[in-house]
């Protein structure tokens, strides 16, 4: 075996350089792996060491860097999966119950979007046009604030804000109602908050695990943060038994 320091009498075939060069394969994957999961700085700078040199072997052995690749990425999904971290396919998977129901008609307002604020708790904003010419002045809206108004692509919308919510809420609906001041009218928005990170995170379909956006970064850590609130609140078997 060559000694990276030390010289010393060895054996040199096809097969050992084979097997240096597959080392070297694993070696370059693996380091990356370290700066991924745990931004290692130190792995980082290995793997820029030998960068150039991995490139070389992938081109010579396609096949085999290929498998390497697909091992240490399913090896990384098993062992998030392991310690409960969130990814976003398993977040998107644990999402998929969760749902908005609008109305099937109004003549005065429609829901057009929402999105969270992220504070020490949660606001919640709910986006609406108004219809056929309708006075923000004559709608009132219930258990949210004052609407606000607000203009994009030379269109003018309103935005009301459900605050307040609480890590361990984030997964229980939010039901907004807006009423004409006629009472002729009704209408009633039925949203959570996770459906908003469902939403979020289906909507951009090329990201990978190692090339998620800022945004979906943040959601599944939102998603994980909701998920340990809601263990830690969970009464221990202790306090079940006094």
């Amino acid at each position: 075996v060559v000694h990276p320091i030390k010289q010393h009498a060895y054996i040199k075939s096809d097969a050992s350089l084979y097997a240096a060069k597959m080392n070297l394969l694993l070696c370059y994957d693996n380091l990356l792996d370290d700066w991924r999961d745990d931004r290692n700085v130190a792995s980082a700078m290995a793997a820029a060491t030998i960068r150039r040199a991995r490139m070389q072997i992938a081109k010579e052995y396609p096949r085999q860097t290929k498998a390497v690749e697909e091992y240490i990425s399913a090896t990384t999904e098993e062992v998030n999966a392991g310690k409960g971290i969130a990814t976003k396919t398993t977040v998107k998977d644990a999402l998929t119950l969760y749902n908005i129901t609008l109305p099937k008609d109004s003549t005065f307002i429609k829901y057009i979007g929402s999105s969270l604020i992220l504070l020490s708790d949660t606001t919640m904003r709910i986006y609406f046009e108004l219809l056929d010419g309708t006075d923000i002045d004559k709608v009132t809206f219930t258990g949210v604030s004052n609407p606000t108004e607000y203009s994009a692509n030379g269109k003018t919308y309103y935005y009301v804000d459900v605050v307040g919510i609480k890590p361990n809420s984030l997964n229980e609906n939010i039901d907004i109602t807006a009423q004409l001041s006629s009472g002729t009218d009704s209408y009633v928005v039925t949203i959570n908050p996770m459906y908003y990170v469902k939403e979020m995170l289906n909507k951009n379909t090329t990201e990978t695990e190692e090339s998620l956006t800022d945004l979906s970064k943040l959601l599944c850590a939102l998603y994980s943060y909701h998920n340990e609130t809601v263990e830690y609140l969970k009464p221990t078997e202790s306090s079940n038994n006094q």
